[in-house]
C-alpha cells in the first residue's frame, strides 16, 4: 500500500502570513501549482490556494493590500508522510480540498495534491478485475 512519502511533493512552496496576495499569485504561477504553504517561525498555520485567490479577487481585495493571513484557510487539515495514499484521497473527497498539507510534528514537510493522487495511481498496475483508480 503506497504511502504519502512516496508521491508527495518536497519542494515546499511557502508565504509568509504578511504577503500580498499578489506575491502568493507569482510564487504559484512561478513554481506551476496550485497551492501555498503558509508557516511562522517554522510552524504550519495555514494554506493558500487558487480557489482562496479566486474568493479574494470575488470579493474585491486589492492584490497588493491584502495579506495571505487575512485569506489563508488558517488551520489546514494535514497528514504525516506515512499516511496511505487511500486515505489521504478519502479525506480531500469528505473535505472537499485538492492539497494536503504533509507535516512533521507542525513542521511543513511536503505537500500532496489531488494530481498527484492520480498520476500515482495512473501508474500502478491494477489487477484485471479492478475498477476505477485503483484505490
Amino acid at each position: 500500500m503506497p504511502q504519502l512519502s512516496d508521491i508527495m511533493r518536497h519542494e515546499l512552496i511557502e508565504a509568509a502570513p504578511e504577503d500580498t496576495l499578489g506575491e502568493v499569485a507569482e510564487l504559484l504561477r512561478d513554481h506551476g501549482t496550485g497551492a501555498a504553504l503558509v508557516s511562522q517561525y517554522g510552524r504550519l498555520i495555514g494554506i493558500v490556494t487558487s480557489r482562496d485567490l479566486l474568493e479574494a479577487c470575488a470579493n474585491r481585495a486589492h492584490p497588493s493590500d491584502a495579506r495571505a493571513r487575512a485569506w489563508m484557510t488558517a488551520e489546514p487539515i494535514t497528514v504525516s508522510a506515512a499516511t496511505p495514499v487511500e486515505v489521504a484521497l478519502r479525506l480531500m473527497t469528505s473535505h472537499e480540498v485538492h492539497h494536503l498539507p504533509v507535516v512533521d510534528g507542525e513542521q511543513p514537510v511536503g505537500l500532496v495534491g489531488l494530481r498527484d493522487l492520480v498520476r500515482s495511481a495512473a501508474s500502478r498496475p491494477t489487477p484485471a478485475n479492478a475498477v476505477g483508480l485503483g484505490f
